[in-house]
């Protein structure tokens, strides 16, 4: 069952979303700034999304229900 939800919002205008099985609190432990500065690594089964810092307008973290 995913607990969160993290969507990266890019300067760009285009967002970069992906489901975690990690919690709120853990995934913002693993989204500090100084690890989004290294660039920001979204991966699941299916996809492997590497963002760089320059291209990063702000990430959201939410809850999921369930």
């Amino acid at each position: 069952m995913n607990k969160s939800r993290i969507t990266v919002y890019l300067k760009s205008g285009n967002t970069c979303q992906i489901s975690s099985k990690n919690t709120v609190e853990s995934a913002r432990e693993g989204l500090t700034l100084e690890k989004i500065k290294q660039g920001v690594t979204l991966k699941d089964d299916k996809t492997h999304t590497v963002i760089p810092f320059e291209s990063i307008d702000f990430v959201f973290i939410e809850k999921m229900e369930g």
